[in-house]
C-alpha cells in the first residue's frame, strides 16, 4: 500500500511479522521463508524502492552483545534479500539492541515481541 500511494509520507516503518531467528543467533529459521520471499517480491515489484532493515532485541543479556546481535540479524536479512535478487545498494541495515521496545520486557511475551526486525521504507 505505502509503495504505491505517493501521498503518504516517508519514511514508514513496518514490523516483519513471521520472521524468527534461532535463539541467540542471526540464523533465520525455515519458518521465516515465506516472510522473506514476500518482502523480496515486494521489492522486486517496486525496483526504485529502498529500505532500511533494523534489528531489535529484548533487554536480556549484555547490551553490547545485544547491539551486535541486532546488527547481525539485520545484515542476515539483507543477505537473504540479496540472494533473492535485490541489489545491495537498495538495502541499508542497522541495529537498535533493546533501545526501542514495542512491549514490556518484564514478560516472556513482551520480550518475544521486542526480538524483531523492522523494515523502514525510505524511498519509493
Amino acid at each position: 500500500h505505502y509503495l504505491s500511494d505517493v501521498s503518504t509520507s516517508l519514511p514508514h516503518t513496518f514490523q516483519l511479522s513471521g520472521l524468527v531467528f534461532e535463539s541467540g543467533t542471526a540464523t533465520v529459521t525455515a519458518d521465516s521463508t515465506k516472510t522473506l520471499d514476500d518482502l523480496a517480491a515486494m521489492l522486486q515489484s517496486y525496483p526504485s524502492s529502498r529500505v532500511r532493515i533494523e534489528g531489535h532485541t529484548d533487554d536480556v543479556g549484555d547490551p553490547a552483545t545485544n547491539q551486535t546481535l541486532s546488527e547481525t540479524r539485520a545484515h542476515a536479512i539483507k543477505e537473504v534479500l540479496m540472494e533473492r535478487g535485490i541489489a545491495s545498494d537498495r538495502i541499508e541495515t542497522g541495529g537498535h539492541s533493546e533501545q526501542a521496545p514495542v512491549a514490556d520486557n518484564d514478560t516472556e511475551e513482551g520480550r518475544a515481541r521486542n526480538r524483531r526486525a523492522d523494515v523502514v521504507l525510505i524511498n519509493r
